[in-house]
């Protein structure tokens, strides 16, 4: 099943959108001019950012079909795109869920679903709203783990609510599952992605009262080999310092945040952020290695160190759980890096080590 339904632009949405148009070049231009009068130390790195960060923030003003049109297409027509643009192979199964929730795709990057060794399951960011957009991340995310890559096109909010991404990612892993040992599979994704990530270790700790749990293949006893989650949303408080103190650094606005919510429709419950799990609940942790990356200078950062701290991260030394936060860095900074060229980030880095490390690891 396609993540959504793509629609044509009404004329007024098209009217509303030239429109827009002017404002935002606009806006984005002063935007990216404070942003450099800001800077102490001016370089083509920060130049490209802070561009990417001042026009990025002003295309929150879009309606959500509007955004959609401008990334062209449902998540799957994207990756399609990508792969053959790349020269890569490319092979959808249909995953049926049950019979609460719709079915969703398994994308197979440039592998089989029964290819022999490890599989990176990857989940993408847009508020659980918006489509995936660009294939390198996870990609080279795989390619550092040594691992088979598959993405999971999920359906999008509003037109499919909280907790049906959990359901439909819950079964991807059984697929996986099937012919795979869970030690073989990292999981992992960035925005809601993380946040997705973070929601299937509750779901594997302990399963959602309306999903199928994942189970066999020994899920009981032994654990996944990794989860990344990067720049997860990790609660539905609006009220975390970092919120104010970086709302002029980061791209993300408080606006698109409450969009999320009214969009996506959470429950306060630990499957739908992690800060709502205990210590206890996060101390028996489904995965060997867990990384949770944030920027430094984004709007999350404050709730990822708060459920950071919750699961562990930076406590005992037997902990699977770390949590770097990244300094000078926004929302995603990896990923958008890897779309300016930039290959020295330090949360790109920070993650490209984690997975390089995961690959070390005997089987």
């Amino acid at each position: 099943m396609s993540s959504h339904v793509s629609t044509s632009l009404t004329l007024g949405e098209m009217a509303s959108f030239a429109i827009l148009m002017p404002i935002i070049i606009v806006a984005g231009t002063f935007d990216f001019l404070r942003r450099t009068w800001l800077e102490k130390c001016i370089s083509f790195k920060t130049v490209k950012r802070n561009l990417q960060r001042a026009f990025t923030r002003q295309f929150t003003l879009l309606s959500l079909t509007q955004a959609r049109a401008l990334i062209g297409g449902t998540s799957g027509q994207v990756i399609a795109r990508e792969c053959e643009a790349r020269g890569l192979h490319h092979l959808s199964l249909q995953i049926d869920v049950s019979s609460d929730f719709p079915p969703a795709t398994l994308h197979f990057i440039d592998c089989e679903p029964k290819e022999p060794g490890r599989f990176y399951l990857y989940f993408h960011g847009g508020g659980y709203c918006l489509p995936f957009q660009h294939l390198g991340l996870p990609l080279k995310e795989a390619i550092a783990a040594g691992a088979s890559l598959s993405i999971l096109e999920y359906s999008l909010a509003p037109e499919h609510r909280y907790p049906t991404q959990l359901a439909q990612a819950a079964a991807a892993l059984r697929l996986l599952l099937q012919s795979h040992p869970i030690s073989d599979i990292i999981i992992g994704g960035d925005s809601a992605g993380a946040n997705l990530t973070l929601a299937l270790l509750a779901h594997l700790r302990e399963p959602h009262p309306r999903i199928t749990p994942v189970c066999g293949s020994g899920t009981e006893s032994r654990k996944l080999l990794g989860a990344i989650a990067t720049s997860p949303r990790t609660s539905d408080r609006t009220n975390f310092a970092s919120i104010t103190t970086n709302a002029g650094k980061d791209y993300m606005t408080v606006w698109f945040l409450k969009n999320i919510i009214l969009n996506w429709q959470p429950l306060p419950e630990v499957w739908a952020g992690a800060a709502h799990g205990d210590a206890t609940f996060w101390s028996d942790i489904r995965a060997e290695r867990v990384l949770l990356l944030v920027g430094g200078d984004e709007l999350y950062r404050d709730g990822v160190i708060e459920a950071g701290k919750i699961m562990g991260a930076g406590g005992s030394a037997r902990s699977p759980v770390e949590l770097v936060v990244c300094p000078g860095e926004v929302h995603v900074q990896m990923g958008i890096d890897l779309i300016l060229g930039i290959d020295d980030g330090y949360m790109l880095k920070t993650a490209i080590s984690w997975f390089r490390f995961l690959r070390s690891l005997q089987h």
